[in-house]
């Protein structure tokens, strides 16, 4: 089994995919902050996009070993996302999953995934990944089987640590780490850190 993942890890939204400036994103799914600070960029992308100066934004999971069911969405995450991909050549079922799960983060909480096996994690995490993707469970389940998933997660992780990620959200503006990014700027604060950059 090759180590290296068949694409590039990551997921991209298509507005920005000739874009000059890149915005990568590695979050943790179960991580407060991470969520803050998707849900921000995603609002900032959109803002670019409607100037007609589109910058590319990208999210990369990096699983804290703090949350350790993070694992099981991020699994179920790249395995509805690659299938989806196959067809249609777009990150678009990895934002949708990534929306949901953002938004009920709760759910997968310590406290409420005490009792239950990683089974019975991930069969919850693809009856939701099947509703939102339109893949059958069972292609999910089978998908999250392949090796080709399991390396691709991994190749996330691996990613964020060789760019001494160790805290989420962490952002890079063209491929380096800019660590005065906080998961608590506006739009206005994005907008005066990023336009000096997206100027000719």
């Amino acid at each position: 089994m090759s180590r290296i993942p068949k694409s590039y890890v990551g997921y991209a939204l298509p507005t920005g995919k000739d874009a000059r400036v890149h915005v990568e994103l590695f979050a943790d799914v179960l991580c407060p902050f991470s969520k803050k600070a998707y849900l921000k960029l995603k609002e900032v992308t959109e803002h670019y996009s409607q100037k007609g100066t589109p910058i590319q934004f990208k999210v990369v999971n990096a699983v804290q070993p703090w949350h350790p069911q993070s694992y099981y969405l991020t699994l179920t995450t790249a395995a509805a996302n690659l299938l989806s991909k196959k067809k249609t050549q777009s990150d678009e079922v990895a934002f949708k999953l990534l929306d949901k799960l953002f938004q009920s983060q709760e759910e997968y909480s310590d406290e409420n995934v005490a009792d239950k096996t990683p089974n019975q994690i991930t069969k919850q995490l693809v009856d939701v990944a099947s509703e939102v993707s339109g893949l059958t469970q069972d292609e999910i389940q089978q998908q999250i089987k392949q090796d080709s998933t399991v390396v691709y997660v991994k190749g996330q992780i691996k990613y964020a640590r060789q760019n001494a990620v160790h805290v989420t959200p962490t952002v890079a503006v063209n491929g380096l780490i800019e660590n005065s990014v906080s998961s608590s700027w506006t739009l206005e604060q994005w907008t005066e850190f990023l336009d000096p950059i997206l100027q000719n």
